[in-house]
């Protein structure tokens, strides 16, 4: 989607000229005004998925190793006694454990967007038809 806007701007800065000649500006601002609207929608949803499901199931995954880790520690701490350091100790490994991936999940639409166009470049240059099929002309394009 942002492709497609960043190619309908470029394509209308380079041709202004025609565009203003031809008197076609209504038509092209309509163009990407349907182009941006669509990106507006796609993008919205993005960010509505990424704040419903990804932030708080990390954050429910932390608060469930709390409470796993409150358990175990409550029931061995009946029998055996445990230090408040031991304690302060594991709540640290797990806020170790879940921070760096809350991060992840914080990055994982730029890092979407970045593996697509990732994947675009990687068909770009995976291309291997370097000129046009020429018919009837003894000419050939040798360079560029």
């Amino acid at each position: 989607m942002l492709s497609d806007i960043n190619a309908k701007l470029s394509e209308s800065i380079e041709g202004i000229h025609i565009i203003q000649a031809f008197n076609q500006e209504k038509r092209l601002k309509k163009e990407f005004d349907a182009i941006n609207e669509e990106h507006l929608i796609y993008a919205s949803r993005s960010i509505s998925l990424d704040s419903l499901f990804l932030r708080p199931a990390m954050s429910l995954l932390k608060l469930l190793a709390y409470a796993v880790l409150m358990a175990y520690f409550g029931y061995r701490g009946i029998y055996l006694g445990i230090t408040a350091g031991t304690m302060y100790a594991f709540i640290q490994y797990i806020n170790r454990l879940f921070d760096p991936l809350i991060e992840v999940t914080q990055n994982f639409s730029t890092l979407q967007t970045s593996m697509v166009s990732a994947g675009r470049v990687f068909a770009l240059i995976d291309e291997r038809t370097y000129e046009p099929e020429q018919r009837d002309t003894a000419a050939k394009v040798t360079e560029g």
